[in-house]
């Protein structure tokens, strides 16, 4: 058996089975399967390239070298790991992270000052599988929103203002994939916010100063009790998707014609009684969701959203067809059931002179 001391706390040991294993204050933490990658002379020069050792490609099976040689590469990277102050950006992040944690937890004073900071550090180089494996590991949970604040700047203002408006309802970095709609969060790239989701809120008012989020371009307020838009929602310029479903909205103000890059537009389950001529502006519209409202009709200005391929106008109180949207070169799909003042032969008409598009009543 052979034991190499990296400092009080951290030790490895090879054992009687000539397996190399991490021992942290006396007890087994982990026991290190195999070494990821090898590399030829010629390929060290690259290495200047990369932020950490995450980003180096990895041998898709195991590099087979001797136990004893296996040993002393393992005690090589974390010593070195060790005697440059736990940075995480030398040994990879799945064992730099669970490492810090247990010594943390174990009185390691070192590992306790620069824990918070390598997460931070790790977040703001933007690298997405290391900040994915942070967010999924709970790990970005030990940060308070003020952490943030290194990363995200003068943002962190916002964030903590609505922070306050959600009460007692968690603000948490999320991973940007598919579950993001299904929580309450945030996401970042390139040390910005770029998606905020604030379902199921209790909110009341349109939050303010979202605006200050320069490069925002989700944003989801479902199922909240939103009365009506601010005028800064003209600002948020940068938005793609803006959802409201489920809301009280009953009015939109004028400066949603602003929102030049928008290209979903959420407003279904509100009380929204009409449309403002400036939403005509919105040539980059491609999906506009208006079911289950109390619409009457449409403005005049609907016929230029040129972008605009589905148009869901269910359960509301058209008392005509809606003959503008047919003057939308894109349009594709368009539902209309639950008018009950619609005549269904005159929508059978329209049917038949516009094969392209696919109406639903």
């Amino acid at each position: 058996m052979l034991k190499f001391k990296i400092s009080k706390f951290l030790s490895v040991i090879l054992d009687e089975d000539l397996q190399t294993k991490i021992f942290i204050d006396g007890k087994e933490f982990i026991q290190c399967s195999h070494v990821l990658v090898t590399m030829q002379l010629d390929d060290i020069e690259n290495l200047n390239l990369l932020s950490s050792v995450d980003e180096i490609p990895q041998d898709p099976q195991e590099v087979l070298i001797p136990p004893k040689v296996k040993f002393f590469v393992h005690c090589s990277n974390l010593q070195a790991w060790a005697e440059n102050n736990y940075d995480t950006r030398m040994i990879h992040s799945n064992l730099a992270f669970p490492l810090l944690k247990k010594l943390t937890e174990v009185g390691d004073l070192q590992a306790e000052r620069v824990f918070k900071e390598e997460i931070i550090k790790r977040i703001k180089s933007n690298y997405p599988p290391v900040v994915e494996y942070l967010i999924r590991g709970e790990y970005t949970e030990l940060l308070s929103l003020d952490d943030f604040s290194p990363i995200i700047g003068s943002e962190i203002i916002v964030l903590k203002e609505l922070k306050e408006m959600i009460k007692n309802r968690p603000l948490a970095l999320q991973v940007d994939d598919e579950d993001f709609v299904n929580g309450i969060g945030f996401t970042i790239k390139d040390q910005k916010i770029e998606k905020l989701n604030l379902i199921n809120c209790s909110l009341t008012q349109f939050p303010e100063h979202i605006e200050e989020f320069s490069r925002i371009h989700y944003l989801n307020l479902d199922l909240n009790m939103i009365r009506k838009l601010n005028d800064n929602i003209g600002y948020i310029t940068s938005l793609e998707t803006l959802t409201l479903h489920w809301n009280k909205l009953t009015s939109l103000h004028e400066n949603i014609g602003n929102l030049d890059n928008l290209v979903e537009l959420t407003l279904s389950k509100n009380q929204l009684i009409s449309l403002p001529e400036s939403i005509g502006r919105l040539t980059s519209l491609k999906d506009l969701y208006l079911e289950k409202n109390n619409l009457e009709k449409l403005p005049e200005s609907i016929n230029q959203l040129s972008s605009l391929e589905f148009l869901n106008l269910s359960d509301n109180n058209l008392s005509s067809f809606p003959e503008l949207v047919l003057e939308l070169p894109s349009l594709r799909l368009l539902w209309l059931k639950n008018n009950r003042n619609l005549s269904v032969s005159k929508i059978n008409n329209f049917k038949d002179d516009n094969p392209l598009l696919q109406i639903i009543y």
